[in-house]
């Protein structure tokens, strides 16, 4: 008994409870029913003696149901245990509505099994048991349950409990209940002073009952029934468990764990769920990094590239100044010698005048004119001789006579004008077929390039034949919406035509149209991707279906319609696909009258009859051309047709080259030849008679000869005077290359100058000093004399700043993939409904997991470590503790137990003792192992360790409560991990004389003498009040306890019962009666009617029972005399 119940007595005086200030022991005085089981028609009363009154009776007579009506004022109806010891023998179930009903068997209809009842209509059941304390007051505790039509519902069941202070009869309470309506039976109730309705309030009634009959023990009336149950009793462990000892609270503080756990377990899948999320948008962070850095450097390439003219122009115009500046003395110098030069030449013009006066006087006259005509000629003559080069040369190309006389020359003119004339013609005809095989070339070789990257666009797309412009966007949906690509589907890759259906695929191809580049979309992504496509200028008409649950499928499809010629890929669009298509079948006919009288039907050349007179025909391409058919789960069949077309593509390719070169070669050819005639005509004969010019120098050069050959001092004037002029031009010479270096250093001056103030207005723009100090080190790398330093440097700064991009294009895509990730991910889609399309929203993800760490994940890890360290860990602790408690709660009450066996005579100078011995069961051991674990764990900062440790701790526990193994009952029932065996202890020696246990071999008597006595110590220490010897509330049933037991061992614990202040009743069959003729003052007899199921109660004498047993065995024997049996008295 636990102090909480111990002290219950103060708590009703604390609380004003009226106890009653009854003395002595209180010990039920009647029983009554009405209505009850197979007790109807009226109500029966059976008296209860003070010292024991046996009920017995046949077995079915009635006499469990009339303790089960008890039963029912002790117990809540929904919990009371009707008829325990007979339910041993019976598997019928006994409860509140089958008693109200009066239910006695079952009728079989050949439709199915009805359960008999003696009150199959509205009914009403009442109840009452009379308690009388020794100084002569009474508690009467009764109840009244009633239903209002056929129902067999427990639900329907209508209840009312009632205590009364007096003697007030069955009788009295149901004419109250009967003769009025409810409202004036409350009312008629207010009115008995002594009298207290419940209603359906049990618990309220219980509690006080318990304290008018001063049960101590709120466990008392359950204990009573299960004592009323005990039909054998040589299992002591059995016995001990099942009588003494309270059901603890192990298995609701389980289910609290695990209730506790699934909490945890919801946070750590959070947690874990949370973790991953962030570990997925971490690998963001690196890639955000390099875009910063890249977008830093993307600027200040930009800036370098915009600031390269400024710092070039100002590096230049510093080097142009300081080049002026050098120029410009350079050109003092050369000024000044130049009038030195100017000096001399004047004095050497005076003395060559002076040679040639001299030379003059003495005949020069005659022979200078001769020789200036001389060198006339010769120069002429050199200008001929290159003339005539080039003529002949012509000559020789065209070929053409080269001699040159006059008659030759004249012939090839005519010759050159005829062919200048014909080439008027002819230029135009060869430059227009040049000009076509040229456009057929680059024709061919455009459509070459297009056709090999369509190929190679296909071999990278080998499960579909639609148009790839429509893939390529598709594969752009994927990549940014995270959607799977078979979610994404085009109608044409869903379907084909048969294999034996060929001829008709064109037709179908344009039947279909535009609607086999359909894109399928699962309506749960709707938003997504209409958001998407509006945000984007597609380049192409593409139309979407939204693919949503199929309610009702096509079975098949007309005969004779195109749709039945097809083949569907498997594919979980395919059931909505073919119900979507079956709305535009159209029916193949075979010839253009059939057509004509068909709406909405075609021919394999694929004319289309739509409605009634409308017709269609799509011959943008031929019918048969498969480079343009769509359909199809795959693309080798068209992609072995474009390689095919690709090879004579190339093929033609190489022959329309050769035909281009070759009449550009001709056209070439012929333009060349009419040059060359343009050219011929540009000669006149004189220019180039070199024999005739070359005859006069002959002659003029004999002329001079002949005179210089008579002069002798004139000899030595010309040689002065050509010395003199020689002199002159040296001079003169040196001047013009003074000259050509003072203009050149002019233009040199001026140039620079020039560029000067070119590129002055640039420098003088502003560049900022971080810019100019970046690229006066790129520079450094460069060498400065080197003009072309700062192209390359530019050109470098280009390559940055395209490498720059390309690594921020690819940091883009990486980051794009992952968000796409993210977004695939379904049960993520619900964080990323608010962010933007592709790569932008990465701002949104790196806000996300900002929250993420910072809030989302800080929380949920202290939620989940306040739910592991403290919750879970404090639940387990508790468990542990509570466990160890029940245990120690059960020693307790065996100690307790023992001191009331202590004190009773078990048998002469002797007194049992009871032990208790915790077993070590193997699943047990485990389970108290994994707690010790999980406990131990506490401060370990391994938190997964300690997750998985409570795990394995939890997982027993739910296993357990779901279970109905042994050991599971074992691990929920601490009870049950014990088992007792029981020691009989000499007076005085305190030695052992006997020991009892579950699976002793002892006979079942000695079992029965053992537990019998317990059972009596048991419920004594279970009914006996704190600061109290013995019970108050005395009263005890025990149904067919002793049934099997010797006589001498039933009186014996009888006695110890009697010598325990018990006031024990028992329920016997009439067989056994004299098992219980010494407990037992009073009898009571049940009988009952076959025919009618009616029961009814009858008090009689022992002497009566001696005579009717007497009366029993003289039938008997006569009865076997008959039958020619001998019979032997003993």
């Amino acid at each position: 008994m636990s102090n909480s119940q111990l002290d219950l007595y103060g708590d009703y005086a604390a609380a004003g409870i009226e106890t009653g200030g009854r003395k002595g022991q209180v010990r039920l005085s009647e029983i009554s029913v009405y209505n009850w089981g197979s007790f109807s028609e009226r109500i029966h009363t059976a008296p209860i003696d003070r010292e024991g009154t046996l009920i017995t009776g046949d077995n079915g007579s009635g006499k469990s149901t009339l303790i089960d009506g008890l039963m029912a004022l002790l117990q809540a109806p929904g919990r009371a245990s009707f008829n325990i010891a007979a339910a041993q023998g019976d598997k019928r179930d006994r409860n509140l509505v089958s008693y109200m009903r009066g239910s006695y068997g079952t009728s079989h209809d050949g439709a199915g099994t009805r359960v008999l009842n003696k009150r199959p209509k509205a009914v009403v059941t009442g109840l009452r048991a009379q308690y009388q304390f020794d100084g002569g007051s009474v508690v009467s505790l009764m109840a009244i349950f009633f239903i209002k039509d056929a129902s067999n519902s427990y639900s329907d069941v209508n209840k009312l409990y009632f205590i009364a202070d007096e003697d007030i009869s069955l009788k009295t309470l149901l004419d109250a209940f009967s003769k009025s309506t409810m409202r004036e039976f409350k009312r008629w109730v207010e009115q008995q002073v002594n009298l207290r309705c419940f209603d359906d309030r049990f618990s309220e009634y219980q509690t006080v009952y318990r304290q008018k009959l001063t049960m101590g023990n709120e466990n008392a009336p359950a204990l009573l029934a299960r004592a009323l149950g005990l039909k054998k009793i040589d299992d002591l462990t059995k016995l001990i468990r099942e009588l003494v000892l309270e059901p603890g609270n192990i298995r609701e503080l389980a289910r609290d764990i695990v209730h506790e756990f699934a909490d945890l377990l919801a946070t750590h899948e959070r947690l874990v769920d949370t973790r991953e999320r962030v570990k997925h948008l971490q690998r963001l962070l690196p890639l955000h990094q390099a875009l910063q850095e890249v977008e830093k450097l993307l600027g200040q390439l930009e800036q370098d590239k915009a600031g390269l003219p400024i710092f070039e122009a100002k590096q230049q115009v510093i080097a142009l100044a300081e080049r002026i500046h050098r120029l410009e003395e350079e050109m003092a110098v050369l000024k000044e010698a130049m009038e030195r030069l100017s000096a001399e030449e004047q004095r050497a013009d005076a003395y060559t005048d002076q040679c040639y006066a001299a030379y003059l006087q003495l005949g020069g006259s005659q022979i200078e004119p001769l020789r200036q005509q001389l060198s006339a000629l010769q120069e002429r003559l050199g200008r001929m001789v290159r003339d005539s080069q080039r003529y002949q040369k012509l000559c020789r190309d065209l070929q053409l006579g080269h001699d040159l006389v006059g008659s030759v020359y004249r012939d090839n003119q005519r010759v050159a004008n005829e062919q200048l004339r014909q080439a008027e013609f002819e230029l135009p005809r060869l430059e227009e077929a040049f000009f076509a095989n040229k456009q057929k070339l680059i024709e061919l070789d455009a459509e070459y390039r297009e056709l090999s990257s369509l190929i190679h666009e296909m071999q990278q797309r080998p499960n579909s034949n639609i148009d790839i412009k429509y893939q390529q966007l598709r594969d752009r949906m994927v990549e940014e919406l995270g959607i799977a690509e078979e979610k994404l589907v085009f109608i044409g890759e869903l379907i084909d035509v048969a294999e034996l259906e060929l001829p008709w695929k064109g037709a179908i191809e344009r039947a279909l149209g535009q609607r086999k580049l359909n894109l399928l979309v699962p309506e749960a992504d709707a938003k997504r991707v209409t958001r998407w496509l509006n945000q984007r200028h597609l380049g192409l008409n593409l139309s979407v279906e939204l693919v949503g649950a199929v309610t009702q499928t096509v079975s098949s499809f007309e005969a004779g319609g195109f749709l039945e010629k097809l083949i569907w890929r498997e594919h979980a669009y395919q059931k909505w696909l073919k119900n979507h298509l079956s709305r535009f079948d159209l029916w193949c006919v075979d010839t253009v009258e059939e057509l004509n009288r068909t709406p909405y039907s075609m021919t394999v050349e694929g004319l289309i009859h739509l409605k009634q007179g409308s017709f269609e025909k799509k011959d943008r391409h031929k019918v048969d051309d498969r480079r343009q058919w769509q359909l199809g789960f795959d693309a080798k069949a068209k992609l072995n047709l474009l390689l095919a077309q690709q090879q004579a593509l190339q093929a033609s390719l190489v022959t329309a080259k050769a035909q281009a070169e070759k009449s550009q070669q001709q056209r070439d050819d012929y333009r060349e030849q009419s040059q060359w005639c343009q050219q011929l005509l540009t000669f006149d004969w004189d220019s180039i008679d070199v024999p005739r010019y070359e005859k006069e120098r002959e002659e003029l050069s004999k002329r001079l000869a002949a005179l210089e050959d008579d002069q002798g001092d004139l000899q030595q004037a010309k040689i002065r005077w050509e010395e003199a002029k020689k002199a002159v031009v040296t001079i003169q010479k040196q001047k013009e290359a003074q000259n050509k270096k003072i203009g050149a250093l002019e233009n040199a001056l001026k140039s620079a100058e020039t560029q000067h103030a070119e590129k002055l207005p640039l420098a003088q723009e502003t560049l900022d000093e971080v810019v100019q100090a970046r690229l006066a080190l790129r520079l450094d790398a460069y060498d400065e004399s080197d003009k072309s330093a700062y192209y390359a440097l530019s050109k470098a700064l280009e390559r940055e700043y395209a490498q720059a991009q390309n690594r921020q294009i690819k940091d883009k895509e990486a980051v794009a993939s992952l968000l796409g990730g993210f977004r695939g991910r379904e049960k993520w889609q619900p964080y990323t409904v608010d962010w933007v399309s592709g790569f932008e929203a990465l701002y949104d993800a790196l806000t996300y997991l900002e929250y993420l760490e910072k809030e989302g994940l800080p929380v949920l890890v202290e939620q989940y470590q306040e739910r592991l360290n403290k919750n879970m860990t404090q639940s387990i602790a508790l468990l542990y503790t509570n466990i160890e408690a029940e245990f120690a709660d059960i020693r307790d009450r065996i100690s307790r137990i023992n001191r009331v066996l202590s004190k009773t005579e078990f048998r002469p100078n002797s007194y049992l003792k009871l032990n208790p011995r915790r077993e070590r069961y193997p699943a047990i051991q485990d389970f108290t192992q994994k707690m010790n674990l999980a406990l131990s764990s506490m401060n370990d900062a391994d938190q997964d360790k300690r997750f998985s440790l409570v795990n394995d701790v939890v997982s027993i526990l739910k296993n357990a409560l779901e279970s109905s193994r042994v050991d599971d009952e074992r691990l929920l029932d601490p009870r049950k991990q014990m088992s007792f065996y029981a020691e009989e202890i000499q007076l005085g020696t305190e030695q052992v004389l006997d020991v009892l246990d579950s699976s002793s071999g002892k006979s079942g008597g000695e079992k029965e003498a053992f537990a019998g006595t317990i059972v009596a110590a048991s419920l004594a220490y279970v009914l006996t009040p704190k600061d109290e010897e013995y019970p108050v509330y005395a009263t005890v049933f025990l149904d067919e306890a002793f049934s099997n037991a010797a006589e001498g061992v039933a009186a014996r614990v009888i006695k110890v019962f009697k010598a325990l202040k018990l006031h024990v009743n028992l329920i016997t069959p009439y067989k056994n009666l004299n098992v219980a003729r010494e407990a037992a003052r009073s009898l009571i007899l049940t009988e009952r009617k076959a025919e009618t199921h009616e029961s009814r109660l009858r008090e009689i004498s022992w002497e009566l029972i001696d005579e009717q047993q007497a009366k029993r065995q003289r039938d008997l024997k006569q009865y076997a005399q008959s039958q020619g049996v001998q019979v032997y008295e003993q």
